[in-house]
């Protein structure tokens, strides 16, 4: 950034002035320098307690001055950040700077808890709106822009803010870390509540729902895994039918996954797949009846009936019907 150009920006957030805001909009700034700059008066200006700012502007003959609300100067700020993005053409430079280094672009958007949600969230779209024009970058390995191959959206994701998350659709490209994991696997793993997974499971696209990670495993698998009913029954509302039985590589449905976990609410999430349509087969009947505590557990009144006509060859079914 040439000395001109920060002054003029320092002069823009530190006089108030709009001519300096319009000056800035004609000048050729191509840094990330730049870009850190924009953003950081861009927070400077609507944390300000000024509503006004003055613009000159000449009347007849003479010099006048109108007022003009301090969101217009947010908004001209804005639109030469957006005009910064555009001078990035490789989209492997852009996401590196934006989700890697000492201090990533997205970091800094997203880390400031003094600074405007609706705001973060056009910064946040603005960048991810650039990268999709862009197109993917065939990246290496060992030249992955962020760990595991984080996209924008994985990182936006992880970080559970719900309005930049319904504002961030992911298009047809969905995008996978090095382990096969989607947007949505990644919430659903880092245990983001309900409600954040929703929001990014109504954002979705049909592929991004469909999408298995390298083990095979769909969202459901994930959530089921964790004992997370809420997140499954949100999961449930959005899913194509089909996906309710899929397996993984290990030949595990959704229900087996859930009577197997370790979670203390299992057999409330298998009660919850079972009235989704899931399939009681063999193995599930095998893992819920061999525990003894599953029948003092909610949602056991409902599975036991199923358990009853399921298919039991071999399996200690008397226990049941001993009890009834």
């Amino acid at each position: 950034m040439t000395t001109r150009t920060k002054a003029c920006v320092l002069r823009a957030h530190t006089l108030r002035h709009y001519a300096c805001c319009r000056l800035l909009l004609t000048m050729p700034i191509r840094t990330r320098a730049d870009l850190r700059c924009v953003l950081e008066s861009m927070l400077a200006t609507e944390k300000s307690g000024a509503v006004f700012f003055e613009k000159p502007h000449e009347v007849g003959s003479s010099v006048s001055s109108t007022i003009i609300p301090k969101s217009e100067i947010v908004d001209q700020l804005y639109n030469l950040f957006h005009g910064l993005l555009a001078a990035y053409d490789d989209g492997a430079a852009l996401e590196a700077y934006a989700l890697t280094g000492t201090k990533p672009l997205l970091s800094e958007v997203l880390d400031r808890s003094d600074a405007p949600a609706a705001m973060q969230t056009k910064v946040v779209v603005a960048i991810a709106h650039r990268l999709a024009a862009l197109g993917s970058a065939s990246l290496s390995v060992e030249d992955r822009p962020a760990p595991h191959g984080l996209s924008l959206a994985h990182v936006v994701v992880a970080r559970g803010i719900e309005d930049t998350i319904k504002s961030l659709v992911v298009g047809g490209h969905v995008p996978s870390d090095d382990y096969g994991r989607t947007p949505l696997s990644l919430a659903i793993q880092l245990r983001r509540n309900a409600s954040v997974v929703k929001a990014v499971a109504q954002g979705a696209t049909v592929a991004h729902l469909e999408a298995v990670d390298a083990f095979g495993s769909t969202p459901l698998h994930h959530a089921a895994r964790g004992g997370a009913a809420a997140v499954c029954k949100a999961l449930l509302a959005e899913l194509p039918p089909h996906l309710v039985d899929a397996k993984n590589l290990a030949g595990e449905s959704a229900l087996l996954v859930a009577a197997t976990s370790s979670s203390p609410h299992r057999v409330a999430v298998c009660q919850l797949l079972l009235e989704n349509g899931a399939t009681l087969d063999r193995a599930a009947a095998f893992h819920l009846l061999m525990d003894p505590e599953h029948v003092k557990r909610p949602g056991w009144e409902a599975i036991e009936p199923e358990l009853l006509q399921a298919p039991h060859d071999g399996l200690p079914i008397h226990a049941l019907t001993r009890r009834n």
